[in-house]
Formats: C-alpha cells, structure tokens, sequence
C-alpha cells in the first residue's frame, strides 16, 4: 500500500495531470482511507471463524465502498463534475448505513471477539467519514467549483493556502495510524476465532 501510495504522490506532483498536485499528508489520508474501505475488510473476512453469523456485514460495508468507488471514479474522470458536496453527502449516508449495521451487531444474541472486531473496525469506518467529511468542507471552501472540469484540482497540495489543512491532516494520521495498530494487533493476537 505504501508503495501505491508513494507512485500516486510522485504521480500527481510530476505531471500535470487532473486533480493537481497532492501534498504528502494527502496522499498518506487517501492511502489510509482505502486500505481501510477494500483490504482491511477483506483480512477480517479471512479471519473471522466461518460460523460467524454477522460476516455478511461485511460484504455490506465492501459494497456501500466499492459503489463509492465507481460513482466517483465516473463523476471524477468521465463526466468532470465531482464536487466535495457530493463526497460529504456519501459520506453521510454511508455513516447512516454504517450506524443501522452497527445496532444490528449490537443486536446479536451473544457476543464473541468476532462482534468486538468487526464493531471497533465499524466504529474506525465512521471516524473516518466524519474525518473525510471535515477535509471535504474544508477544502471546499477553499477551492468552491475548482472540482470540476478538465482543470479539476481535487487535493490539497503543498501550496500555501492548504498549509493548516495540510497540518490537521498530518495530526489526524498518526491518531488513526494508532487506532488501526490496535485493531491491527486484535486481529493478529486473537486471530478472530
């Protein structure tokens, strides 16, 4: 993942390619971001116990993502009109399913480490979209329509307007950094059985 995520920085800040240039606590947020919305889930899927009656809830939060995923990649490279008002409005409907499935596995009649699990990574996802969400208005206003066309700029750079963006970003990575550690170290310890 560092390696993909290394390629797309240099990508961007040597071309002039559409989206602008990134700063390097951008790209480490998007790298983040997407570990966490299509391989994490998958690991978990792998280590989970077969009996697991909730596992389908994970391939619900795969499918709320990867719908994420071609909607944006269209808006953003086929028809140029992403706006950071759409992302937040994904993002909370995406909290609002996320929410709906966590009080379904709140539900269960009994717990295991399973529930623990898959809840805490739940909880991370939100945080995450919320965290996104606050990026996403930020940015817009401090780019309004620049998100659209064949000029798009869709990340903070390095520039100085983007300085305290760039700052919070910086922060908040090495907090989720932590919080993902410790599912991390969940997962590895118990092996989710």
């Amino acid at each position: 993942m560092l390696g993909i995520m290394f390629a797309y920085f240099r990508h961007q800040n040597t071309k002039n390619v559409i989206g602008g240039k990134i700063s390097k606590a951008k790209t480490f947020w998007l790298g983040y971001a997407m570990f966490h919305y299509f391989i994490l889930p998958l690991w978990i899927l792998a280590y989970i116990s077969q009996d697991f009656d909730a596992a389908y809830l994970i391939y619900i939060i795969l499918g709320i993502f990867y719908f994420r995923m071609l909607l944006q990649t269209v808006l953003m490279f086929v028809t140029r009109t992403w706006s950071p008002v759409i992302g937040i409005s994904y993002n909370a409907v995406a909290s609002i399913g996320l929410i709906v499935i966590s009080i379904n596995l709140i539900k269960a009649e009994y717990w295991t480490l399973n529930n623990y699990i898959l809840l805490f990574y739940i909880l991370n996802l939100i945080l995450i979209l919320l965290t996104d969400t606050y990026y996403a208005r930020r940015f817009h206003q401090l780019v309004g329509n620049e998100t659209k066309g064949k000029t798009a700029i869709w990340f903070a750079s390095e520039e100085e307007k983007f300085k305290q963006i760039n700052l919070i970003t910086q922060r908040n990575n090495v907090i989720f950094i932590l919080l993902s550690l410790f599912l991390l170290l969940l997962l590895l310890i118990y092996g989710i059985h």
